[in-house]
């Protein structure tokens, strides 16, 4: 009786010690991924065409293909989700719109643009510049 109650304890020290250390790998992977593999980001300057017509389903469009960078469920668990932004600029009279997104992933952002925005030039810009 006594070794099955040991043996019980003893399980359930052992799943404790499991729940913590999954825990604690769930909240601190993301920051320790970072800390060892700093993401490469890109900065894409989009100057959209001067006689360029608003499409809602295009848009709707563009912000679904983005899911596609979103990376597999248990990468996600050790990685982390990417993000993009967009940012829009209004300064003199002027739209300025750039988009950071993953280096790795100009291309799927590129071309998500063109099918939303159909015209637009888009610019890579170099790390640290900021222009309207």
């Amino acid at each position: 009786m006594q070794a099955s109650v040991h043996a019980v304890a003893i399980g359930l020290i052992v799943a404790a010690f499991l729940l913590i250390a999954a825990v604690a790998a769930r909240a601190f992977s993301p920051l320790i991924t970072r800390a060892l593999w700093p993401a490469k980001r890109a900065r894409l300057r989009i100057i959209p065409p001067a006689d360029g017509v608003y499409s809602h389903e295009a848009w709707v469009s563009f912000f679904r293909s983005l899911l596609a960078l979103t990376p597999p469920a248990w990468k996600r668990l050790i990685a982390g989700v990417p993000w993009t932004t967009l940012e829009y600029r209004y300064a003199e009279d002027k739209l300025s719109v750039s988009c950071s997104c993953p280096a790795d992933s100009i291309h799927l952002v590129t071309t998500a643009l063109a099918a939303a925005l159909p015209g637009a030039d888009v610019h890579l810009e170099k790390e640290g510049t900021l222009t309207l």
